[in-house]
Formats: structure tokens, C-alpha cells, sequence
């Protein structure tokens, strides 16, 4: 008798199980991929977002945190996506306080306007992390 061993292969958790690392960053994804382009604008956003909101993991968990979603959301339609997103704010809900939420609203606000530019795709989700989170995010250029 022999044992056939597998490689663990990392995989997206469901977002009622998810940490609030892997909650935030698939937030963020979903508003990366809502325009289809993610810039070195919206990463450096992302990354200064890390330190801020998670000081205590590492920018290394974070990624991988970050490609899995990028496959997982990826491979969505949209209607999928927006069902995902909702659950995902949920998620945020149960472990964010007031103040982590305002530090959540900041990070989202220089994430969108990151690139200079606010899609109409990323203000349909904006408008659903408002409504969801009860926030109200101020999208004008600075």
C-alpha cells in the first residue's frame, strides 16, 4: 500500500470564512478588475493601503492573497460578481469597527482615484460598498 501525497494547492475561501486580510484585498480586487485595467497606480495604492489597514501581515500574504481573488473573480460573470461582493461586505461588516471602517473608506477613495480616472463600473461598485457599509465615499478629484 502506498500514499499518493498532492501539493497543497492554495485556494480562495468562501467569504464567510475569510480573515479580514482576505475579505479587504478581495474588495479591492473586485474594484481593480471593474475597469478591466489594473495599473502601478492602483498596486502602489493597494500595497500603502496594506500597511495602513493590516500593519501586522505581510506584503507577501497579501499578494497571495490578492492573486487568488484575481483568479477567483476572474473567472465570474458579472451578476456572480456582484453577488460575491455583497457577501464580501458582509464579511467586512462582522470584524470592521467604526474606525477601521473610516481607514477602509479612505484606502477605497485613493484606490479609485489612484489612476486620475473614475469608471462608471467603478462607480457601481462604490455605490454598492456605500450602501452595504453605510459610508459615504467623496469620488471628486483632488
Amino acid at each position: 500500500m502506498f500514499w499518493i501525497l498532492k501539493k497543497k494547492r492554495s485556494k480562495v475561501q468562501k467569504p464567510i470564512n475569510m480573515s479580514p486580510l482576505e475579505a479587504v484585498t478581495n474588495l479591492v480586487c473586485i474594484l481593480q478588475l471593474s475597469d478591466n485595467t489594473i495599473d502601478y497606480k492602483e498596486k502602489t495604492s493597494w500595497d500603502y493601503s496594506i500597511i495602513k489597514l493590516f500593519p501586522n501581515y505581510s506584503s507577501e500574504r497579501a499578494e497571495k492573497y490578492m492573486q487568488l481573488a484575481y483568479s477567483r473573480v476572474k473567472s465570474m460573470d458579472k451578476n456572480k460578481v456582484d453577488m460575491y461582493l455583497i457577501e464580501i461586505l458582509n464579511r467586512i461588516k462582522v470584524f470592521l469597527k467604526n474606525g477601521d471602517i473610516q481607514n477602509l473608506e479612505d484606502c477605497i477613495k485613493n484606490l479609485v482615484l489612484s489612476d486620475g480616472i473614475l469608471m462608471s463600473s467603478e462607480s457601481e461598485v462604490c455605490k454598492v460598498i456605500e450602501n452595504q457599509l453605510d459610508i459615504q465615499l467623496d469620488l471628486r478629484s483632488k
